[in-house]
């Protein structure tokens, strides 16, 4: 957990590390070594993004997005369809089993639905952590979504 100033002196004033749920804590604690391998820079990085004035994705039409998603994943994974995948993911995570959700929409199973989402992260158009349901669309991915629904406003007129 991190604790972050806001304002002008926006910036970590508190990191506290524990163990996951049901992990087993050695005696005395975790040690030097485990905690030199923590990459603290990484998560600063990432809580400072978090917390710059990011335009936020518009909300998922879930009536829409499911043949939108079925549409863009018949050309292969294109940066479209995983900026789209990972929007409505970033929106599904909210609820229980995302995953899954998101392979009945688009007619997948859950495991490619979760490699697609891989390749999302990698293409830097969902930024996720470790260990934790969800993310949060990248600024490239929202501007590839903001085109999608540019192209599907003009279809619809």
């Amino acid at each position: 957990m991190m604790t972050w100033y806001e304002g002008d002196d926006a910036g970590p004033s508190e990191l506290v590390l524990k163990p996951t749920p049901g992990a087993i804590t050695p005696p005395g604690g975790i040690s030097q070594t485990v905690l030199r391998e923590v990459d603290i820079s990484a998560a600063i990085d990432f809580m400072r993004r978090q917390h710059q004035e990011i335009p936020t994705a518009p909300p998922v039409d879930w009536a829409e997005i499911g043949p939108t998603l079925a549409g863009l994943s018949e050309s292969g994974l294109t940066d479209e369809y995983l900026a789209a995948l990972a929007w409505a993911y970033s929106e599904a995570a909210k609820e229980p089993k995302a995953q899954e959700r998101l392979a009945e929409l688009t007619g997948k199973s859950p495991a490619a639905i979760k490699s697609h989402l891989w390749h999302a992260t990698r293409r830097d158009l969902l930024e996720r952590m470790p260990g934790r349901k969800g993310g949060v669309v990248t600024p490239k991915a929202l501007k590839l979504i903001s085109q999608l629904n540019d192209v599907r406003r003009e279809l619809d007129t």
